[in-house]
Parts: C-alpha cells; sequence; structure tokens
C-alpha cells in the first residue's frame, strides 16, 4: 500500500497548523514594509523644498542662450521689451519674482531688480533671494529668484 507523503502532511492536525502559523510573519512583513513605505513618503514630504536655486540656473541659462542665438548687437539687449520678447520671458512672471543683471566688460547691458542680497553673502535664507551667478564670453549674468513655494498640508 502505498501512501502519498504530501497528502499525509497536509490532511493531518500538524499540517493544517503549520499553514496557518505562517500567516502571522507574512502579515508581520506586510505591515512593516508598508510602514516604512509610508513613513518613506510623509519623511520626504512632508520637508518643504526650495526651488530658488534651480529657477535662477534655469533662467541664466535661458538668458545666456538667447543672448547667444537671438541678441546681434548689445543696443538690443538694453532694451527691456525687446529683451523679453526675444528671449520669450514672461515679463508679468519674471517682475515678480526674479532680478537680473547682465554686463559686458564691465558694463551694464540689462538690469531689472534688486540684486543686493546676491553682493552681500548672506547665505541661504528664507527672507531673501537666491542668486546664481554665471560666465560666458565677455558676459556675466546674475539672476535673483524670490519666488516661494509653500506646500500646504
Amino acid at each position: 500500500m502505498k501512501t502519498n507523503f504530501n497528502n499525509f502532511i497536509l490532511s493531518g492536525k500538524r499540517g493544517q497548523l503549520g499553514r496557518q502559523l505562517m500567516i502571522f510573519p507574512f502579515v508581520f512583513l506586510l505591515v512593516i514594509v508598508g510602514l516604512s513605505i509610508v513613513g518613506a513618503f510623509y519623511f520626504f514630504l512632508s520637508q518643504g523644498y526650495d526651488n530658488r536655486e534651480i529657477g535662477a540656473a534655469n533662467l541664466a541659462y535661458k538668458a545666456e542662450k538667447c543672448i547667444a542665438e537671438n541678441i546681434r548687437s548689445d543696443s538690443e539687449l538694453k532694451e527691456k521689451d525687446n529683451f523679453y520678447e526675444k528671449c520669450k520671458i514672461n515679463k508679468e512672471v519674471f517682475e515678480e519674482y526674479y532680478g537680473i543683471n547682465i554686463t559686458k566688460d564691465g558694463n551694464t547691458l540689462f538690469h531689472y531688480g534688486d540684486l543686493t542680497p546676491c553682493y552681500l553673502r548672506i547665505g541661504k535664507s528664507e527672507n531673501y533671494p537666491i542668486c546664481f551667478k554665471t560666465r560666458f564670453h565677455n558676459y556675466e549674468i546674475i539672476v535673483s529668484n524670490n519666488q516661494k513655494i509653500e506646500v500646504k498640508k
């Protein structure tokens, strides 16, 4: 008479008890993994994110690219409306949140906004704009960004 070993263990009380006990470690691991994921999201998203430096760097890059591709002479750069139009910059957003100073060989070609905090080396503060400075060819571009984005909880 042949006995199937698997049927014997699964049909007996010991086999059923083993299967039922294995649910507790499985549920425990699921709870630990779930709490870890929720905790990571909470800690990551609960912190405010300061994107002012990235915004200033993007605007400096856009101005640099615009000068290289669209501005033919320094006199074109001195006209504010011409700068906004040729560089495809939204004037209202720019004038509300940004400041910029473009110089060539020490002569100011385009200036808008208060860049005093950029020269004072105040450091990172929520109350002062973040500045970004870049150079290419004979141009120097300094951009400040004071756009504050608050994450509402």
